[in-house]
């Protein structure tokens, strides 16, 4: 590419990233003058899916959502635009590709809403963090194990009995995150949910550059590239991080684990990266 076809790029990324700050701007003076993104976004709800009694139930919280993550993406990708001038080709479209997986992630968690609407596994990890955030342990307060009867140990005067079903690690992050945002968990069910999803999205979303980094190590930029621009957008990772399961902090710590024991094969630093590679091993298992 010639010096002026570059100049003509570059200019181009700093409009666009003008234009989409402008928006952003703009979008959100409107929004709080008339209002208009809630009753937007059902009407673009009422098309992607079926009305029924739960999607009504969701709606609140996928508004919330949308509103925060379009918010987000707008800005990130305007800033983005705007430096696009200072940074190599290859940085640019590793940061549109891992704002590409942003957005993927941000539409599942907004498909989701932010509230279970059972009792399920995230309902259980988020017990366990409430009972670590107060300070008494990876304990539990209910009646359910595939081993012990519970109610013989107290559970049913009030004494929270040490977890069983999942290992603590995922349990402390999210109390970590509890006491980092200065959320106490239980107090509202929405912050509480927010928090531990948030957590999940971040970890799961960091995946991503860490990803980069390794497969460009040991193959290549091009080939980093398109495994990037695949893990992106791949459902299969890209699902849970609207959800409060540990599944999101397993791939990051085992993907660190692998890197790190590659990595001692080709560094000169063998032992550094054989402690970290343990390390993340170990917090894997928990």
């Amino acid at each position: 590419m010639s010096g002026s076809e570059d100049r003509s790029h570059s200019w181009r990324g700093t409009i666009a990233g003008v234009i989409l700050l402008i928006t952003l701007a703009l979008g959100a003076l409107l929004d709080s003058r008339f209002a208009w993104f809630e009753p937007a976004f059902a009407a673009f709800t009422r098309l992607v899916h079926e009305q029924t009694t739960i999607s009504g139930l969701r709606l609140p919280s996928q508004t919330s959502l949308a509103r925060a993550h379009l918010a987000v993406i707008a800005m990130l990708s305007g800033v983005s635009f705007l430096t696009s001038r200072w940074l190599p080709r290859q940085t640019n479209l590793v940061i549109r590709l891992c704002l590409l997986g942003y957005a993927v992630r941000a539409g599942f968690w907004i498909l989701g809403g932010n509230l279970p609407l059972v009792p399920g596994d995230s309902a259980h990890y988020i017990e366990v963090a409430t009972s670590v955030a107060r300070g008494q342990g990876p304990v539990k307060h209910y009646v359910e194990s595939y081993f012990l009867d519970y109610r013989r140990h107290g559970i049913l005067s009030g004494q929270g009995v040490l977890d069983d079903w999942a290992t603590p690690l995922w349990a402390y992050v999210l109390a970590a995150a509890y006491r980092l945002v200065g959320v106490v968990p239980g107090a509202s069910l929405e912050a509480t949910f927010a928090v531990a999803k948030g957590a999940s999205f971040l970890i799961n979303w960091l995946t991503l550059p860490l990803f980069y980094h390794f497969t460009r190590r040991w193959f290549g930029p091009r080939t980093a590239a398109f495994s990037l621009g695949v893990l992106a957008i791949l459902p299969v990772h890209a699902l849970y991080a609207g959800m409060a399961l540990r599944e999101s902090l397993v791939a990051f710590t085992s993907l660190v684990a692998v890197g790190g024991l590659v990595e001692t094969w080709r560094s000169r630093r063998a032992w550094l990266w054989a402690f970290v590679a343990g390390l993340a091993g170990g917090l894997a298992i928990l």
